[in-house]
């Protein structure tokens, strides 16, 4: 009778752990489920919006002559229609692009949370919107700004950023394109490092001309390569990209992309 009574209780035991397992696979399902939908529907909307500004198939060394200066200018990459993109978001600031790389609008609100789970289009998904911090009112066009973006576990938004710690990565992928209002831009990797989340680069007082050199001394020599930038001077114009840093997650840190602005582009939609 004992026996039969110690076979009933391992059943049970075995029954319950069986049925927790079961819950937990489920459960785990269920989140991945629901993350692989919430990428899924980021991944539509931008793809739709990439649409709007997408390649146009032409040589990127094609050039043009700047309609009011007779400069020659490389022509951008992207047909950009900022026109078009203020009208899906009335906070559309411009859009970043990266050949083979990343392609994203990027807004700016009245605060720093209204894109910080929500899509330009207003619903609500984890990947977010990439936005530059309400804290400067000149926005991309300041001399200094910064663009927020999640680093995504399936690589989307700035999930591919943290690859500039590695000296061969900025070699392969020295220069990104960023469309600001009307205007389309070249930008170059000056350095790139981890960095405490209040650190000295999240700055949002107005800098004096001796304050931005000297914050930009200070990056240059946190990164771990020489990088083939430009050299800054006071009239640079600096933005930075900003996401957490990889595995182990550590929200008291982010890893910084340093760009500066180098030369001025001509939008292909008017080719």
């Amino acid at each position: 009778m004992r026996n039969q009574k110690k076979k009933t209780s391992y059943k049970t035991i075995l029954l319950l752990l069986a049925a927790c397992a079961a819950a937990v696979f489920l459960f785990s399902l269920f989140k991945v489920i629901r993350i692989t939908r919430t990428y899924q529907e980021a991944a539509s909307l931008y793809g739709e919006v990439e649409s709007l500004v997408g390649p146009a198939g032409e040589e990127e060394e094609d050039r043009g002559t700047d309609p009011v200066t007779g400069e020659k200018l490389k022509y951008s990459s992207l047909s950009w229609d900022y026109p078009a993109l203020l009208k899906l978001c009335g906070d559309a600031a411009g859009y970043i692009y990266q050949k083979d790389v990343l392609s994203y609008p990027v807004v700016q609100a009245e605060d720093n949370d209204k894109y910080l789970r929500h899509l330009l289009n207003g619903e609500y998904n984890i990947a977010g919107t990439l936005f530059v911090d309400a804290r400067y009112p000149e926005g991309l066009d300041g001399r200094y700004s910064i663009i927020y973006g999640h680093n995504m576990d399936d690589g989307s938004m700035f999930g591919s950023i943290t690859s500039y710690e590695d000296e061969a990565y900025y070699k392969a992928h020295p220069e990104w394109e960023l469309y600001i209002g009307e205007e389309c831009y070249t930008y170059h990797v000056l350095a790139a490092f981890e960095t405490e989340a209040e650190g000295f680069a999240f700055q949002f007082e107005p800098l004096s001309d001796e304050e931005f050199l000297e914050l930009i001394r200070e990056a240059k020599a946190l990164c771990p390569y020489e990088t083939d930038a430009p050299e800054i001077t006071r009239d640079s114009v600096v933005t930075v990209l900003s996401t957490c840093i990889d595995y182990p997650r550590d929200y008291n840190y982010r890893f910084v992309v340093f760009l500066v602005r180098e030369e001025k582009l001509l939008n292909r939609k008017y080719r």
